[in-house]
């Protein structure tokens, strides 16, 4: 007797999941159960139950389809829940945009953060010290060194000094302050001055007036000599050299004979005993050799010095950050002192600032400035968007209003994730950084991208005699799963990068976390609730076959689709592809292994910024001559002890050693003066006659501190001395346990030359802090400028690094939660490691350094690559595809790697193609944009599309359709999370499970019938063992159905 057929009552085979009903019993099962019996018990060999289980809806899939079908139901609920969630783009009226780019992209365990605070600690200061460099040169290229230059380039000093109050082109900055600051109050504050052509001017006081009247309580003029302590002394040693070279000029004027009067010398002039270092002042100075001679006709400046010209005067404004508020009000005039050198008017000089405060908002501005292209980039994307959307449409011919209504708002989402993680970012406190303004384009990427995949979804279900809510089940099934993996992923990965020790590239994570969040879910339940309105639109009925062109259309797209899948599953296709991915390889990884380490601040601000000038005459003049970084002693220290002054002055001379010094004359010891005051005493000088110019000079030569008896006894009237005062701010005192007076800190100041790259002062970096460190005893520190910066380039290959490894962990951690195939998981680690590898190296085959611009470029690529490697991985990953059949969803199994290629490329291929070409017309207004930022980004941009296309159309179905079915069909754990399977775990057990019940209850009925024919009519348990009633069936029929039964179990 053959087996029985199970069918159902359509004739359609029982093992189909297109319908909810369960099967139609198969004879054998229509035997066991009663005649009068109504109901249907799964105990035959039928097919798997219609109708879902609680464990279906536990998978992923059956997840998003009780989503999707409740937002079919109620759209509008889930709009208001969107519109409730994008309320928080208010919060954008707290932005706050502005840049650290001094120790912002410096981990929090660099050691310039530890040196940093040590000089904090040596100030009693809990900020940064602000150091705004005020740089003067002659507008018609001469020597600064001319009396008439000289004279205005003190007036300039002294007017930033001492008279200018925070003024602007409009009036001025009011600050509101207390009494006991010490700054000076005024309700109604003063007008400060303004020089022009080295003319004091008054500004209109109607403007004063206007501005203190429009501000409300008592307001402070923010003058730099009322907040600079402990660093007011700064100008002194400048001011005694221009007194001393009047004096000198004048007399020489008169014809007096001035060789014996001062020796206004670079790079150390003697004024009577007393030493001011010129070279902190003067730059690009050229000298003349002692005891050459001069015609009488020349100039009086090169007779009464050894200098034949001077480029540049520098000086160097500094204040003590040490409170929040002092922070606030010492960044508000350093800006409106840059704001005053921007429109300042002068015929001698040029006036320039530079200081972190004017670096950072430079690199917002030049952020700001990309607006109006980011803007146009924006409505190409969703123009394109609507092209995309439209054409489909009318190749499906199902044009109507809801199309266009798609269309439309098929960016809305992303967009208002953007504004939305802006508002939240601001809310909690957090600045935007320069980074962050082009987040944007990740999110847009990524959105455009998902919008694609559900728009492709929606049209392939139309018109079919679904519901809205079945269609958009159905939809969220197919598409919720491989969009959830990209946004995970990238929120997974971004919010480890939110644990990096860079506090810039931190903020950037966080915004991009929160904003791939948002994203994501208004992907769900915004633009989804959107699909389900337009479906009001569309028209009624079946679809009708494509006929005319979009038949044409459709068969050669078809064909198309079909000879590339056999060309990727060509062997020599594949070896050719293997080939061109070690050439690949190769050059990504020897542009990564040469790709330097840099941050030039020259780089990252804009080409047209007025700090370009003065960025690089910092770099090529003043830090070429005049390089100084600072030690500090930070144990206590005895002048009295010969050991002790003999280790640190070993450690001087260690530092005075190295081949870039400029030797112990620039050198700034505060011990060697002391040295020489308590041997000699105060200079021996007369100031009215030094005022005069008639003062001889006196003995120069320092004594040997190793030789003198030193003592604190003098210490006080050292300080108070006019020519050894400013040493004050280089030592703290302090007491011992005993009592007795100590110097509990100090501070030296060494200089060198000849630092114009940052590979050379990287270099001494390194060396200062290994010399330092020979001298535990000392507990000496070093502290330098530059410090943060050199700790950014030493360390931001490692945070690159570790940035990359961890992301990408993240990556694998979440694919393999939605990947359950082990090769479609690797392969898709594997791809995203290989675009994220192509991106930096070419980066650096194109010239590009490795800095924090391209630092955040490359964790953008990273994110951006997901979408290019997971949906493909995740789609031939399945095993079967759901079709139409008499319209109804039916399972169609996928036998074969042409099948899977297809139903991969058909599901994701136009969508991937369509968002990279989106992603692309969107960065094509950047083009016109000359900015280094903005040509890393794009650039990267080009190369993460173009690798993404690469891995995604080519590379990756290559490697997995080489790959035999029975590796890339294998499914870990598909009892939870099976999408590829025709019958899932659970259901094979139940069917087992079934066919067992059905043959113990044949051996039972058989055993009570032969029981009854050999005993005399015994009977014998009934009771299934396993619970289940099964109604026994005609004696007659069970001899022959055991047999039939156990050949259906054995298939």
């Amino acid at each position: 007797m053959a087996p029985p057929n199970a069918t159902n009552g359509s004739g359609n085979n029982g093992t189909t999941h297109g319908t909810n009903r369960f099967p139609v019993p198969s004879e054998t099962e229509k035997m066991l159960l009663p005649e009068n019996n109504n109901e249907v018990y799964v105990i035959g060999t039928g097919a798997a139950p219609k109708k879902k289980t609680f464990w279906h809806y536990l998978s992923l899939r059956g997840l998003f389809g009780i989503l999707g079908k409740q937002v079919g139901t109620s759209p509008f609920r889930f709009i208001i829940i969107a519109f409730l969630i994008s309320l928080s783009s208010i919060g954008m009226y707290k932005i706050v945009l502005k840049d650290r780019i001094t120790d912002g992209y410096t981990p929090i365990n660099a050691p310039s953060r530890y040196e940093t605070d040590v000089l904090r600690e040596f100030w009693n200061s809990s900020g940064d010290p602000m150091q705004t460099m005020l740089i003067l040169t002659a507008k018609d290229e001469g020597s600064m060194h001319r009396k008439a230059y000289l004279d205005e380039a003190t007036n300039v000093i002294n007017f930033f000094n001492s008279k200018f109050s925070g003024s602007r082109a409009k009036g001025l900055v009011f600050f509101p302050c207390h009494s006991r600051n010490g700054w000076r109050k005024s309700p109604a504050p003063l007008v400060p001055d303004r020089i022009v052509d080295g003319v004091a001017r008054r500004l209109s006081p109607t403007v004063g007036r206007k501005r203190s009247l429009a501000c409300a309580g008592v307001f402070c003029v923010l003058e730099f000599n009322k907040m600079c302590e402990p660093y007011c002394g700064m100008t002194t040693a400048f001011d005694m050299f221009k007194t001393e070279f009047d004096n000198v000029y004048s007399a020489a004027v008169k014809g007096d004979n001035v060789t014996v009067m001062a020796l206004l010398h670079h790079p150390v002039a003697n004024l009577n005993g007393f030493e001011v270092h010129l070279e902190r002042y003067m730059f690009g100075v050229k000298t003349r050799e002692a005891g050459a001679s001069l015609p009488p006709a020349d100039a009086i400046e090169r007779r009464i010095t050894n200098m034949d010209y001077v480029q540049v005067i520098m000086m160097i404004f500094r204040g003590d950050k040490g409170t929040d508020r002092l922070n606030k009000m010492m960044e508000t005039w350093e800006l409106a002192a840059y704001d005053e050198t921007l429109q300042f008017n002068n015929s001698l000089l040029d006036v320039m600032l530079f200081g972190t405060d004017i670096l950072d908002r430079e690199m917002i501005r030049d952020g700001e400035r990309l607006k109006p292209f980011f803007s146009t980039g924006f409505l190409i994307m969703i123009s394109f968007v609507m092209i995309c959307v439209l054409f489909t449409a009318v190749f499906l011919d199902e044009m109507d209003r809801g199309k266009v209504l798609i269309s439309c708002v098929a960016t809305t989402g992303p967009t208002l994730a953007i504004t939305a993680s802006y508002g939240i970012v601001s809310l909690l406190g957090l600045r935007v950084n320069s980074f962050m303004l082009v987040m944007p384009f990740l999110i847009m990427g990524i959105g455009v991208d998902d919008a694609f995949l559900m728009t492709h979804a929606w049209h392939r279900l139309s018109r079919q005699g679904y519901s809205v809510p079945e269609r958009l089940s159905m939809v969220y099934e197919e598409v919720g799963p491989s969009i959830t993996i990209t946004s995970l992923t990238n929120v997974l990965s971004f919010g480890i990068g939110a644990f990096t020790p860079t506090p810039e590239v931190r903020l950037f994570c966080i915004g991009a976390a929160i904003a791939m969040a948002i994203a994501f879910v208004m992907q769900l339940i915004l633009f989804g609730p959107i699909l389900a309105i337009a479906c009001r639109w569309e028209t009624k009925g079946e679809k009708d076959a494509p006929s005319g062109w979009r038949k044409t259309l459709h068969d050669a797209f078809n064909d198309a689709v079909k000879a590339y899948c056999r060309l990727l599953g060509n062997k020599i296709f594949t070896v050719a592809v293997g080939l061109g991915m070690i050439v690949y390889w190769t050059f990504g990884i020897m542009g990564l292994l040469n790709i330097k380490t840099i941050l030039d601040p020259g780089k990252i601000l804009p080409p047209n910024s007025p700090i370009q000038v003065s960025n690089a005459i910092l770099r090529n003049i003043v830090w070429a001559e005049y390089h100084p970084v600072t030690i500090l002693v930070n144990t206590p220290f005895n002048v009295s002890d010969p050991q002790q002054i003999g280790r640190f002055f070993e450690m001087v001379d260690d530092f005075e050693r190295l081949p870039k010094c400029k030797g112990a004359e620039s050198s700034l010891i505060w011990l060697r003066d002391y040295a020489d005051y308590t041997t000699r005493g105060e200079p021996e000088v007369d100031m009215f006659a030094m005022m005069m110019g008639e003062v001889k000079m006196s003995n120069t030569e320092h004594v040997d501190p190793l030789k003198t008896n030193m003592t604190l006894k003098k210490l006080d009237a050292f300080l108070a001395s006019p020519f050894y005062k400013h040493w004050s701010s280089f030592l703290k005192q302090g007491v011992d346990k005993s009592g007795e007076r100590i110097i509990t800190q100090f501070r030296v100041d060494v200089a060198y030359q000849n630092t114009t790259t940052w590979e050379i002062r990287i270099d001494l970096m390194v060396e200062f802090r290994d010399l330092v460190a020979r001298y535990k005893d000392l507990n000496a520190s070093v502290w330098e400028h530059n410090g943060f910066f050199v700790d950014q380039m030493l360390s931001l290959k490692g945070v690159a690094i570790e940035t990359g490894l961890l992301t990408l962990l993240c990556m694998a951690v979440v694919c393999a939660a939605f990947i359950p195939n082990p090769v479609s998981l690797i392969s898709a680690i594997i791809a995203i490691a290989s675009i994220s590898m192509g991106v930096m190296g070419y980066l650096s085959w194109w010239g590009f350094d490795l800095d924090p611009v391209v630092m955040a470029a490359v964790i953008m690529s990273i994110g951006m690559s997901v979408d290019f490697t997971a949906h493909v991985s995740y789609h031939y990953q399945l095993t079967s595809k759901k079709v139409m059949v008499n319209g109804k969803v039916k399972k169609e199994t996928l036998n074969g790697k042409q099948d899977k290629l297809e139903h991969t490329l058909e599901s994701v291929g136009l969508p991937m193609l369509q968002a990279g070409a989106s992603t692309i017309f969107c960065i094509l207004p950047l083009l016109f944009i000359q900015s280094y930022n903005t040509s890393v980004f794009v650039c990267a941009i080009v190369l993460v599309v173009g690798w993404g296309l690469l891995h995604g159309l080519i590379v990756l179905p290559a490697f997995l359709a080489c790959l035999p079915s029975s590796v890339t069909d294998i499914n870990l754990y598909s009892t939870y999370l099976s999408t590829s399977s025709e019958k899932s775990c659970r259901y094979r057990a139940f069917e087992m499970l079934n066919k067992l019940n059905v043959l113990v209850s044949v051996l039972i009925v058989w055993r009570r019938e032969e029981g009854n024919r050999l005993e005399g009519g015994a009977q014998v348990d009934q009771s299934p063992p396993l619970g289940l009633f099964v109604p026994p069936p005609s004696t007659q029929f069970v001899k022959d159905q055991l047999r039939v039964e156990w050949e259906i179990i054995s298939r």
